[in-house]
């Protein structure tokens, strides 16, 4: 379980958070230097290598220091590779959260707080919905429900796939800016029927150019081609015509799709 606490002041522009060493294998990021358990002590911060090299250049980081607002100091404890572009947060440096417990105790405590992401690893197999159902009432029932009473206030805890966060989340605060999984889907069912167009197109100019081919099978039978020998030959005019075309829209793939992801 993950708790991370986003802080907009951190050193320049860098992506920062506040977490547990349990990030790393549950999220599977390598650590490069320092150990996984490099977030178990107060003022101690784990950095990505981009970070790294952008802060010290060649230098070894490790046991290094970072000043925060120019007055918290951060001893760095271990450097980790630098995040896929698939995850659901881009991470430069990861601040301990026992700073901010140690800061302030009763942090640890209340379950009135929602500023920090939650994630949790599940065993594999299971249903995460099942789960949902059965875990979550408990854990406000077993924390919290008195005081929910109390308040006359309601909360529902409910679990999100990390794989759908990015195309189907709606809610406040994600880490990254979300895209839009409807529009997603409209625009492929928009490209396949213009493929349907095309394919529709393409054979409209075959049948024309059937009435010229007709000429030319008429001939060649004229001068003693065999059906089966027409047959090979269509085919084989077909098979290169398509490879022909595989190998330019792959090449123009490769040249083009560079391009447009920068765009």
């Amino acid at each position: 379980c993950i708790d991370m606490l986003g802080d907009k002041k951190i050193f320049n522009e860098a992506k920062s958070y506040y977490g547990t060493s349990s990030f790393f294998p549950v999220f599977r990021i390598p650590i490069t230097k320092g150990s996984e358990k490099c977030l178990d002590e107060p003022r101690k911060v784990a950095i990505s290598e981009r970070a790294a090299k952008k802060y010290f250049g060649d230098e070894d980081p490790m046991d290094k220091t970072l000043i925060v607002n120019e007055k918290d100091t951060f001893a760095i404890s271990a450097v980790y590779k630098d995040l896929p572009n698939n995850m659901p947060f881009q991470v430069e440096s990861l601040f301990s959260c026992q700073t901010i417990i140690a800061r302030r105790t009763n942090t640890n405590s209340p379950w009135s707080g929602d500023n920090g992401h939650t994630y949790i690893k599940l065993k594999p197999g299971t249903d995460y919905k099942n789960f949902e159902a059965k875990a979550c009432p408990k854990i406000i029932s077993d924390n919290y429900a008195d005081i929910q009473e109390a308040s006359g206030e309601r909360d529902e805890i409910f679990l999100q796939p990390v794989r759908s966060i990015h195309l189907n989340s709606n809610l406040e605060y994600e880490t990254e800016p979300t895209g839009n999984g409807k529009a997603v889907i409209i625009l492929f069912y928009f490209s396949i029927f213009l493929l349907v167009i095309a394919w529709i197109n393409y054979i409209n100019i075959e049948n024309a150019k059937a009435i010229e081919r007709a000429r030319e099978i008429g001939i060649k039978k004229t001068n003693g081609s065999t059906r089966w020998m027409l047959i090979r030959q269509f085919i084989s005019e077909a098979v290169v015509f398509n490879l022909l075309c595989y190998i330019i829209t792959v090449v123009l793939f490769l040249i083009i799709n560079p391009i447009y992801k920068r765009i």
